[in-house]
């Protein structure tokens, strides 16, 4: 099984979204993110924990998990997205779920993509 994570920065460079890529060893992949509004204090170890939690229900549950629903929640994406350029081109249910499960790569940014190394395979 592969675990990555990696962090994204709002403008004034604090961490604000922490996410979690796991794959299994069959090929399955889920993602789970953390938020971290404007009034919580950015702890990465922490981001950590929650995106894996995330990733992990989403892979056993083998469906996406808890809709992003609060406004500042959003505001949160909106402000990380410059970090990933083409995040704000994934479907939008990527965008609504703190948990994914992929199904097809095309889910998956290219940098996202890149960190786990399957460019060019297909998911089981």
């Amino acid at each position: 099984m592969k675990i990555r994570y990696y962090h994204l920065r709002n403008k004034e460079r604090e961490p604000r979204l922490t996410r979690c890529i796991i794959q299994t060893d069959d090929g399955r992949i889920a993602v789970g993110s953390a938020l971290c509004s404007k009034s919580d204090f950015p702890n990465k170890k922490v981001g950590r924990k929650i995106a894996y939690q995330r990733a992990l229900s989403a892979l056993l549950k083998q469906k996406n998990i808890l809709d992003i629903k609060r406004i500042d929640a959003h505001q949160v994406l909106l402000d990380v997205e410059s970090d990933l350029l083409d995040y704000i081109h994934l479907p939008k249910f990527v965008r609504d779920y703190k948990g994914i499960y992929i199904d097809d790569l095309k889910y998956l940014n290219s940098f996202e993509r890149n960190l786990i190394g399957v460019n060019n395979q297909s998911v089981c």
